[in-house]
């Protein structure tokens, strides 16, 4: 071959070779993105799999409800009820010998009940379930002064009930209250460990409050300039109604052998309702009675609710998973924020000025639930 054929040769050779290195490149950057492909999709199905294992077993083959039943054994407290003040060693309100006392409603440990039915779900180890809670209380309280002391009242409207240093002979209240509460929620427990679970959820609430019937009675006034009538008698009523979203979170730490301690902790805020209304009479030596004001007030407002627990339970789980039996007892405190709305008048000069949103409402005490579900 001559030296031209030879050049010839090589430049109809370049082309093919430049060729050949690109495909060999092109295959080297195809395989080093699959590989890249692979690392990925292998690192997301590992963060895929990372799911917390429910800590609720459920068979295909059960049926999936629970029921549970509560006994309640509470106690209510509401601050800005004060009714009277005792004075102590000494008639005049004024004095420098000893304190005097606020008289205030005397609230009675009363029974109460939950109710709750749920499902367990197949998907993702959610359960929902549905909750009513009622609770009924009463408060009854009579003082008389005692020797060389005097009571005087608090409520009532200043510029028609009592004249000044108007002192009673007795002071008498009465409160009935009634709770109502309807919770549905949806949640999910699962294991953060070996033996720790936790439950958020979250769903509704609606909820009633009823303070009806808080009479307040002042006998034996003496020195009123104002009536010779000797008795007066407040009559108040407040009604609260609510609906609103209720989210929480539930812990419970397992010791072993189907024992564990927990505690539960949830929030709801209500787009509410609240119609206060408000008497006041005068009562004769006769007994006949005369409405001489009344005024009702009606609006809506943004209300809470908290919830808390801490107890002890114990459950029991049959072999096939089908069948579960739990007891649990424990302390819980129900919050309900600015729930004391009743009227207080507060000036004789202005026979329209008032103050309300006195204090809070809650309930204490203790409770036990049983569980099954098949």
């Amino acid at each position: 071959m001559t030296d031209g054929a030879k050049i010839l040769w090589a430049f109809a050779m370049l082309p093919a070779i430049a060729t050949t290195a690109f495909l060999n490149a092109d295959d080297d950057s195809n395989v080093r993105n699959l590989e890249n492909r692979v690392t990925a999709l292998e690192s997301r199905k590992d963060s895929c799999c990372m799911v917390n294992p429910s800590a609720r077993p459920f068979a295909k083959d059960c049926w999936g409800f629970y029921v549970s039943v509560d006994p309640l054994l509470w106690q209510g407290h509401m601050n800005g009820t004060g009714y009277g003040i005792r004075t102590a060693n000494g008639p005049s309100f004024f004095n420098d010998i000893g304190a005097a006392q606020v008289i205030n409603p005397d609230f009675d440990w009363d029974w109460g009940f939950r109710l709750a039915l749920g499902l367990n779900l197949a998907h993702d180890g959610w359960d929902s379930m549905l909750q009513w809670t009622r609770w009924t209380s009463s408060s009854s309280r009579s003082r008389t002064p005692e020797d060389n002391t005097r009571i005087f009242p608090t409520m009532g409207h200043p510029a028609r009930t009592f004249g000044a240093n108007v002192a009673i002979g007795a002071a008498r209240n009465n409160l009935d209250i009634c709770l109502n509460m309807l919770d549905w929620e949806t949640g999910r427990e699962f294991y953060v460990s070996q033996y720790l679970t936790i439950r958020p959820h979250g769903g509704l609430r609606t909820a009633w409050l009823q303070f009806d019937d808080f009479d307040v009675s002042y006998s034996g006034l003496d020195n009123n300039p104002l009536t010779p009538d000797t008795k007066r008698e407040i009559e108040m009523e407040q009604r609260y109604w609510g609906l609103g979203i209720r989210m929480g979170l539930d812990l419970q730490w397992g010791f072993g052998c189907g024992f564990s301690a927990f505690t539960n902790w949830a929030t709801a805020v209500l787009h509410s309702y609240m119609k206060v209304d408000h008497q006041e009479k005068t009562v004769d030596a006769n007994g006949n009675k005369e409405q001489y004001q009344r005024t009702k007030d009606f609006y809506h407002f943004g209300s809470q609710i908290n919830d808390m627990q801490i107890g002890l339970r114990w459950d029991w789980l049959s072999c096939d998973e089908c069948y579960h039996f739990g007891i649990e007892a424990g302390w819980e405190n129900h919050l309900f924020p600015s729930q004391n709305q009743f009227l207080r008048w507060a000036d004789d000069g202005m026979d329209g000025k008032f103050f309300s949103n006195q204090g809070d409402f809650a309930t204490q005490g203790w409770f036990a639930k049983v569980r099954f579900d098949f």
